[in-house]
């Protein structure tokens, strides 16, 4: 049987290839005249080291990145020294507002003949908050946890965060005087609409805004570094072109059921899906995704799900996502817990982690959805 980690290997380098972000480099090479960078969003340190690398060495006059806490690498390119600040994310917190206000004077210090470069990723809607009057941060964090456990996918939750900013739909851009804004946004939404990814904070229908990768871009990495490893050389691979953002517990009972038919070969399947988690469990979207469909392949034909994000978090701290398998119920029982009482109680990471099934969280510089990538071998 060929092993999960002969392939998790392979997703994880088409990812770092993915990250170099090609389009972004061959449109900054476009730009002749001197630049400020602004990079928010899970991906903006990779985002803004890539512009750092392209552009020419006197071109970059500033550049200020504001992420999620430890979302760039532990060892960071000495010579590349941007001012690095870090917020809340899913739930924005007071240093969101300190340095979303940081960054609008910042921005007003822009002089009227000189540029701006934007680079947005997801994470960008929490990260970069400023409450609207009368709105208050206490206000937006409720209305945050409200949105996270309502099921409501990206484009509903951001049309409802745009209601209580300062910031979001456009609102940035008042306080920008320079000369131009040029806009290049990674996706992490369905449709890749720049007005939705991030809350578009500089959205506006005369400022140009560039989509320089998504999360099917991503799975035809992944499918191109598969079709040329040997081990999978002469397997069928296939990479579903449907954007999933279904219910986490459908979609993986939906998966469970085409794994008992489908041919043998690789499947390939990215989005985002939504939970609805009851009780105090602990576990990300993809552990309980991971954990639903163990539970409805156990002890069924050679089967394994590979349920990765593309950021490297599954919103638990040490998650990256799971590696599961038709043996994978068994494990879980063998390590002395009750899959059947986790997967109802929404506790899916510490019986995956217990059970030795998650994949560790690491630094990726992406964030383009999920992965989902199904392997039935016979």
């Amino acid at each position: 049987m060929i092993l999960p980690d002969n392939i998790l290997p392979i997703v994880q380098k088409a990812i770092s290839e993915f990250t170099r972000y090609p389009k972004l480099q061959r449109e900054l090479r476009n730009l002749e005249e001197p630049v400020h960078i602004l990079a928010i969003g899970k991906a903006a340190y990779q985002m803004a080291l890539v512009a750092y690398r392209t552009l020419d060495p006197n071109q970059m006059q500033s550049c200020i990145i504001l992420t999620k806490y430890g979302f760039y690498p532990p060892q960071i390119q000495p010579d590349f020294k941007p001012v690095i600040l870090e917020a809340g994310h899913p739930i924005p917190d007071e240093n969101s507002i300190l340095h979303s206000c940081y960054i609008l004077d910042w921005l007003k210090t822009i002089p009227t003949d000189e540029s701006l470069v934007v680079l947005l990723s997801g994470g960008c809607s929490a990260l970069f908050e400023i409450p609207r009057e009368p709105h208050t941060l206490k206000e937006i964090i409720a209305l945050n946890r409200v949105l996270l456990k309502s099921g409501l996918d990206i484009h509903q939750i951001n049309q409802q965060r745009k209601i209580y900013s300062l910031v979001k739909a456009g609102a940035a851009i008042e306080y920008f005087n320079g000369k131009q804004i040029k806009v290049f946004v990674l996706s992490d939404v369905k449709g890749d609409d720049p007005a939705i990814i991030g809350s578009g904070p500089f959205y506006q229908k005369h400022i140009s805004h560039c989509v320089i990768g998504n999360n099917q871009a991503l799975l035809r990495q992944i499918a191109s570094l598969l079709h040329r490893h040997r081990d999978f050389a002469d397997l069928p691979i296939k990479v579903a072109h449907h954007f999933v953002d279904d219910d986490v517990r459908r979609f993986a009972h939906a998966l469970a059921h085409y794994s008992q038919t489908a041919p043998k070969g690789i499947y390939i399947f990215g989005g985002e899906c939504s939970i609805r988690p009851r009780g105090t469990g602990s576990g990300g979207r993809l552990s309980q995704l991971a954990l639903e469909f163990a539970l409805k392949i156990s002890g069924m034909r050679k089967i394994q799900l590979i349920a990765l994000a593309s950021d490297g978090n599954d919103n638990v701290p040490e998650s990256a996502g799971a590696i599961v398998n038709q043996d994978s119920k068994q494990k879980i029982l063998d390590a002395g817990i009750d899959p059947e009482k986790a997967c109802q109680e929404y506790n899916s990471f510490p019986a995956l982690v217990k059970a030795g099934l998650i994949i560790d969280r690491y630094y990726t510089g992406c964030n383009v959805n999920d992965i989902m990538l199904l392997f039935i071998e016979e």
